[in-house]
Parts: structure tokens; C-alpha cells; sequence
């Protein structure tokens, strides 16, 4: 966990104060515009009790949106869904500006490896996003089946591809987030009485959820056979369908 040692000329209020998300935004912008009227000329923090420091203005602006999005994501564990999403998105917001905005400027990256890469930030902006979308299908969109369909979608997409290098998630996890996109979306189908296509869906859902050992495997083979009971010869799914249900993007910040 990121710790600032404060320093009176970095003009950056302490976290949970209700001015420390915009100073932080705003010493950032100061450094990334090269404001000669910055006189800080040692960046140092401690990250798990050991001191870091750098006479570097864009070391300086890395750790402070890092240091808050940490705070942020501690601090979204301990509170109820609509707070802690709030604290989520200012996470994956302070994760995004160390991505797009100053990463880009810091042509050398002073050797703190895994904490200042780009992979381990774009991870854990995906997993500020995961978490979000995880609490918006619970609080949001749980009688809205078209909605949780695309929500469970995108989250199996964040699951794969943060699977390949963090231990968060797993492949398994995917698969069991995409065989819920499916089944939602045969559920939508079902309630619009588009019973042949519905059967499609639930039948690949059963199939997921069979091969990660979901219990929902039954659920969606009766979902299946139910539709299929309505008479309606069932329909392939191409790749196309899925494609579409599992390329949404990441609504924006």
C-alpha cells in the first residue's frame, strides 16, 4: 500500500478530505503543463514500509494518482454498493490518467517495476471496472435481462484477459461469467417469446456452465428443453451473435 510523506511544496490534500481528489488532479496538471513555479525537488513515498524517491517531477504525479486509487479501492470494501461504486470510479479514473497522460511523458521509468507499469495499471483499471459493473448488475439492471446479458458479457471479457496475467481471475471465471451472458440473453429472448433462438443461448449456456462445473448447469438445460418444448424448430448460433454480446465496450468514465 502507496503512503505519501507529505511535503509542503507538493500542495495535495490528505485522502479523505473532501479536497484531495481534485488537488491530486491538480498538482498533476501543474507537473504534466511544466509549471515553473513548482519548487518540489524530491518525490517520497513509501510503499509497504519502504521508502521510494526520485528527483523526478512525472514519478512524483505517477505516485499520487496511484496512492489515491490504492486508497480508494481499500476504502471500497468497507462501505455499502453506491458509495463504494463511486470509489471504484474515481480508482479506475486515477488509474486511466496514469495511462493516457503521463505514462506516455515518462520516458524513464525509474526502475519500481511492477508497481508503475503500464500492464499492472491497465489490470487494475479493468478490475475498477470489473467491480462496477459487478455492482451495477445487482443494483441497476437486475430486472433489465438485455442489460445484465451485456454486463456479464464485458465482465467475461475483463475476466480473459486479466486471467493471462494477474491472479484475480482465471479462465475458469471467464467462462463462468460468459456461460451468465448467455443465459441472460436466452432469458431476454424467452420473455420476448423468441423461443428457438432463446433454446440456442440457453443450450451454449449449459454447455459453459458444464464445463466450469457451475451448479446452474441444470437451470439452463431446463431453460433449453422448456424452450424447445414450444415447438419452434432451434436455430445455430453463429459467431456472430456471440461476438456481439462479448465485444461490448466499457461504458465510459
Amino acid at each position: 500500500m502507496l503512503e505519501i510523506i507529505h511535503n509542503t511544496k507538493r500542495p495535495v490534500a490528505p485522502y479523505g478530505s473532501k479536497s484531495c481528489k481534485d488537488s491530486v488532479n491538480m498538482w498533476c496538471k501543474r507537473i504534466l503543463e511544466k509549471d515553473n513555479t513548482i519548487q518540489l525537488d524530491k518525490s517520497e513515498w513509501k510503499n509497504d514500509g519502504k521508502i521510494m524517491s526520485a528527483n523526478d517531477l512525472l514519478f512524483d504525479a505517477v505516485m499520487c494518482q496511484l496512492w489515491y486509487a490504492q486508497h480508494c479501492l481499500r476504502d471500497a470494501t468497507l462501505m455499502a454498493p453506491e458509495n463504494a461504486y463511486v470509489k471504484c470510479s474515481d480508482a479506475a479514473e486515477a488509474y486511466s490518467t496514469v495511462i493516457c497522460k503521463i505514462l506516455p511523458r515518462w520516458k524513464c521509468n525509474l526502475g519500481n517495476g511492477k508497481l508503475t507499469s503500464k500492464l499492472t495499471c491497465a489490470l487494475q483499471y479493468l478490475h475498477c471496472r470489473e467491480r462496477m459493473l459487478d455492482m451495477l448488475g445487482k443494483a441497476q439492471a437486475k430486472d433489465d435481462l438485455d442489460a445484465l446479458s451485456s454486463i456479464y458479457g464485458t465482465r467475461a471479457c475483463i475476466a480473459l484477459i486479466c486471467s493471462k496475467f494477474d491472479h484475480m481471475y482465471s479462465a475458469k471465471d471467464a467462462v463462468a461469467l460468459s456461460a451468465e451472458a448467455l443465459y441472460y440473453k436466452g432469458a431476454d429472448l424467452k420473455k420476448k417469446q423468441l423461443f428457438s433462438t432463446a433454446q440456442t443461448f440457453f443450450k451454449e449456456a449449459a454447455d459453459r456452465y458444464k464445463l466450469c462445473g457451475s451448479v446452474n448447469y441444470q437451470r439452463a438445460r431446463c431453460e433449453s428443453q422448456m424452450c424447445g418444448i414450444a415447438g419452434q424448430p432451434e436455430i445455430a448460433l453463429h459467431a456472430s451473435d456471440t461476438k456481439k454480446l462479448f465485444t461490448m465496450p466499457i461504458p465510459p468514465l
